[in-house]
Parts: C-alpha cells; sequence; structure tokens
C-alpha cells in the first residue's frame, strides 16, 4: 500500500507540474495580449490627439487670418470716413 501510494504520488507530481507550465504559458500568453491591446489602445489615442491638435491649429490659423482681415477691413472703413 505504502508502495503503491508513492507510485501515484509520484505520477501526480508530474501531472501538477506540467498543469504548472501550461497555466505558465497562459498567463505569459495573457500578458502579452494585455500588453498588445494596451499598445494599441495608446496608438489610438496617440493619432486622435495628434488629428485633434491639427484641427484646433488649422482652426486658430484660420482665425487668426480672418482677424487679420477684419483689422484690414475696418482700418480701411476708418479711412474712407475720415477721408469724407
Amino acid at each position: 500500500m505504502s508502495a503503491s501510494n508513492r507510485n501515484s504520488t509520484h505520477v501526480a507530481s508530474p501531472n501538477t507540474d506540467q498543469q504548472g507550465s501550461q497555466k505558465g504559458s497562459t498567463d505569459e500568453n495573457s500578458a502579452q495580449q494585455l500588453v498588445t491591446a494596451v499598445d494599441e489602445l495608446l496608438d489610438q489615442l496617440q493619432n486622435r490627439f495628434e488629428n485633434v491638435s491639427s484641427e484646433i491649429l488649422g482652426k486658430l490659423d484660420d482665425m487668426s487670418r480672418r482677424i487679420d482681415e477684419l483689422e484690414t477691413s475696418i482700418a480701411s472703413s476708418r479711412e474712407s470716413t475720415q477721408s469724407t
């Protein structure tokens, strides 16, 4: 009885080791998938941020151009009003 217990214990031990190594590789795969997902998310966020930044800068440039045109128009109107 003692010998059979030793054999079954001995046989169970390698199975436990295999399960542990499978779990370890599954954990590594899960961790790698998480890292990949986070990297993709950060790339998407960076692209969106760059797009929004470009849009904002474009709108600011357009607003600046319009203000310059408005100032020129006001100055021209004042000159024409003062000369009459």
